[in-house]
């Protein structure tokens, strides 16, 4: 059975190396009652802690999505940046990070090469990213 949450995936990776929930909670720097509620389904981790879920993973469960939008969104999500955290770094407000991952407009060009001169080269989803085929979309 494939597992359908992020705290089952932590679950089944956690079963697989046969390690003790202290010792996933304490590599994913989190409270072991932490753990232990997201293995049954309660509640989500915060968007800080997706790094390092996805480290221990040794992948994203969740797929690259397609449009721009979304793969702003799945991009930030990947480095556990908050819209607040990405506005700061592109000199926006983030109520324009949240329009972007909405599809409300599309970044301009220059700050999409401003988030790929730091955005890590190991993240896909920044790297594919430009305003292809969102021209019906104005900038912001």
């Amino acid at each position: 059975m494939q597992p359908h949450t992020i705290g089952l995936y932590i679950k089944h990776r956690r079963l697989e190396l046969h390690h003790l929930q202290r010792t996933v909670a304490e590599n994913l720097r989190v409270h072991i009652e932490s753990l232990k509620n997201r293995e049954r389904g309660v509640g989500l981790p915060s968007i800080r802690q997706m790094p390092r879920i996805i480290e221990f993973l040794g992948y994203d469960p969740e797929l690259q999505p397609k449009t721009l939008a979304k793969r702003l969104a799945y991009a930030r999500r990947r480095l556990g940046l908050t819209e607040k955290d990405l506005a700061e770094k592109l000199d926006v407000d983030p109520g324009t990070i949240l329009r972007w991952e909405k599809g409300a407009c599309v970044p301009p060009a220059k700050k999409l090469e401003r988030a790929r001169d730091w955005w890590p080269a190991n993240q896909p989803a920044v790297a594919s990213m430009d305003n292809e085929g969102s021209d019906r979309l104005r900038p912001v």
